[in-house]
């Protein structure tokens, strides 16, 4: 190509310009998740669990056949400088991003010495869908992805500096990082391993083997901080555990909540195979095959959508611009992945890593069936160049149609997690959960709800959630309708606070009834006791209150009440409750009105000698931050909101509304 021959000045903006394209997708990953506030990626908790578990847990913590170490360390790191677990989790794969596109354009600039090229292949891939998701998902995929490519393109670069050895060494530390932070990046190291030894085996020259030497110590280097724990703890320096998973997809099983403790966790692939040979080589073709085949592997946009994989297959076979060595390695990289893959499924994050290669596949694919030169009299327009252009430009407006439609903070988990505080929840792991992916918002680790399907598979009456909740120490369930229903069917109707069942109260529920959230009370008395009567037939016999700061956002304060009701007559109306919190000068500063037991048990409705707690939270202004704030109590008929009822207290004091206490704001 000699474009820049004939524009010399356009050599000098395309380090520029590759820049740019980082810069914009900084900006990007800024504005698609930079207000996110909750974890998106269920499977993200399982690396901030084992985050948690590397401070206390000895050499043990440091070694699990499910994920190798080193992404959980740096979570761990993250949380111990303060930052929370959703922004480590966006922070970490925005590097393993900034990676990939450094070594997509390294790789390409590495094949075909066209930095033009390599800045369309960076281009190109910077405004796939697949790239900008997985770059900004909490999860290892982008980041163990982004080391190996980069591994890649400095092993290619390599080549370019035969002299310069410490080129193999760092290609090969950034091999052994990436298979720090996932299993399946050992397949790319082990084959640019097996790759260099070909090429020192069939050519002569010790300095080959030297290059083969440096870049396995490199490797070992950078692996270390997993193989070296995994041998002193497992003896197997390469020690992992992908049989659970490969047995889970060969059966066909979708419930993972219901389905996964099903298989026996020790199996290996080989005892798949061996217990159904032809099930197991079934599954591998059918999935294989797909990548072909199935229009939802197509991993590019458009307009490279339809040209991926003929793109690649014309790059390996017939891209003769490209030497043939490096067209095998990448043939032995993005075959072995597929087929490593099959046993398993083809998932659009575990492909992220031969994202670039198709990128660059179909870049090289229209620079190469192009004419490089159209004449028109005597202006002379570089064809391939425009057309490539203008076809990487089209692409561009995918990151802006990303951002219409971008995450947001889940209100419902903020909402329940705060409204837990404020209930009195004191750690995350009082509250057994059916919903995946409810969490602890007030904690930097964002720490998962004990997850009902592990804890307890087998609940699927009142009697044995309240028997697990004794012996576990739980306080509340959080009951949802996605997973609640297909796995413990037998509480449904915790989603019906009308069904009023006996040892529970309704806490918290979705306006589209399909979440909710309950105090589990096993005789539980209140901690302050009133005898204060209400009207003729209304006892308070006491109360229990919280004060909670919610988080995150503007960490205002929040007050959970529970209020100990007695019927001791039958009550002809249906009244409601007001709950007012004054300020030291007396000035109402909050409120919460409402039928009691949220809305669904109407005064009208209690039996005579019937008891009911209702649960009643009160969230302050934002700008009350100090001092004493006083809560009041109520009643007032539903349809006549200025009649109040008449308090008898205790003491034999009436009024119209009872003071209950004085909490302080601000104090330790």
């Amino acid at each position: 190509m000699q474009i820049k021959r004939t524009f010399p000045w356009l050599s000098l903006g395309n380090p520029v310009m590759a820049l740019l394209v980082l810069a914009g997708f900084l900006a990007f990953a800024h504005a698609y998740v930079g207000h996110v506030l909750t974890v998106r990626n269920v499977d993200y908790f399982q690396f901030v669990d084992m985050a948690q578990g590397l401070r206390n847990g000895g050499l043990q913590s440091w070694v699990s056949g499910m994920h190798p170490v080193g992404y959980p360390l740096l979570i761990r790191i993250g949380l111990d400088l303060g930052f929370d677990a959703v922004t480590i989790g966006h922070g970490l794969s925005v590097l393993g991003g900034v990676c990939l596109l450094l070594g997509a354009y390294g790789m390409a600039y590495g094949l075909t010495h066209n930095r033009w090229l390599a800045l369309a292949t960076e281009l190109v891939l910077a405004t796939t869908s697949y790239f900008l998701f997985f770059g900004t998902l909490e999860g290892n995929d982008m980041l163990s992805a982004g080391l190996s490519v980069l591994s890649l393109s400095v092993l290619i670069g390599a080549d370019a500096h035969k002299k310069d050895i410490r080129r193999f060494l760092l290609s090969g530390i950034l091999a052994g990082l990436a298979y720090v932070i996932r299993y399946t990046a050992a397949a790319p190291g082990v084959l640019s391993l097996v790759f260099l030894a070909g090429r020192a085996l069939f050519a002569r020259g010790n300095h080959r083997w030297a290059r083969v030497g440096v870049f396995l110590g490199g490797f070992l280097i950078g692996a270390a901080l997993q193989l070296v724990p995994s041998t002193v703890v497992s003896g197997n320096p390469f020690y992992s555990v992908r049989g659970h998973d490969v047995w889970w997809h060969v059966e066909g099983r979708s419930d993972f909540a219901a389905e996964w403790g099903q298989a026996p966790m020790s199996i290996s692939t080989v005892q798949v195979f061996l217990a159904d040979p032809l099930k197991f080589l079934r599954h591998w073709w059918q999935v294989a095959r797909s990548f072909w085949l199935d229009p939802a592997q197509l991993l590019l946009d458009t307009p490279f959508r339809l040209f991926g994989q003929a793109a690649l297959l014309f790059m390996l076979l017939a891209g003769r611009r490209i030497r043939a060595e490096w067209r095998l390695l990448l043939a032995l990289i993005v075959g072995s992945l597929l087929a490593a893959l099959a046993f398993i499924r083809y998932d659009p994050r575990f492909m992220v890593v031969i994202l670039p290669i198709l990128a660059f596949s179909a870049v090289f694919f229209f620079w190469s069936i192009v004419p490089e030169w159209f004449s028109l009299g005597r202006l002379r327009v570089p064809a391939n160049a425009v057309v490539l252009a203008a076809l990487c430009l089209w692409g561009v407006g995918n990151p802006f149609t990303a951002l219409r439609s971008g995450p947001r903070t889940s209100e419902a988990i903020v909402e329940v997690s705060n409204t837990l505080r404020a209930a009195g929840l004191r750690d995350p792991g009082q509250a057994l959960s059916t919903a995946i992916p409810y969490h602890d918002m007030t904690t930097l680790e964002r720490l998962r709800y004990p997850q009902s399907y592990w804890v307890a598979p087998d609940i699927n009456s009142f009697e044995a959630l309240f028997q697990t909740a004794r012996e576990a120490g739980f306080r509340f369930v959080v009951y949802d309708a996605a997973t609640g229903k297909n796995v413990h069917p037998g509480i449904a109707s915790l989603l019906d606070p009308s069904a009023r069942t006996q040892g529970l109260t309704p806490v918290w529920l979705s306006d589209a009834h399909d979440v909710s959230v309950h105090r589990i009370e096993q005789g539980v008395q209140p901690e302050v006791s009133v005898g204060a009567r209400f009207g003729d037939h209304i006892l308070l016999d006491g109360y229990d209150v919280s004060l909670a700061e919610d988080g995150p956002g503007d960490g205002a304060y929040r007050i959970g009440l529970f209020l100990y009701w007695e019927a001791t007559g039958k009550i002809a109306e249906s009244y409601k409750v007001f709950v007012h919190v004054t300020d030291e000068s007396g000035t109402l500063i909050a409120q919460d009105d409402g039928v009691p037991v949220l809305w669904s048990y109407p005064t009208n409705r209690w039996e005579p000698g019937q008891a009911a707690v209702d649960f009643h939270t009160v969230r302050l202004p934002a700008e009350v931050r100090e001092g004493a704030i006083s809560i009041h109590l109520g009643m007032y008929p539903e349809w006549e909101p200025t009649r109040r009822l008449t308090i008898v207290t205790e003491a034999g004091v009436s009024t119209d509304r009872i003071a209950l206490t004085t909490l302080g704001l601000g104090s330790d």
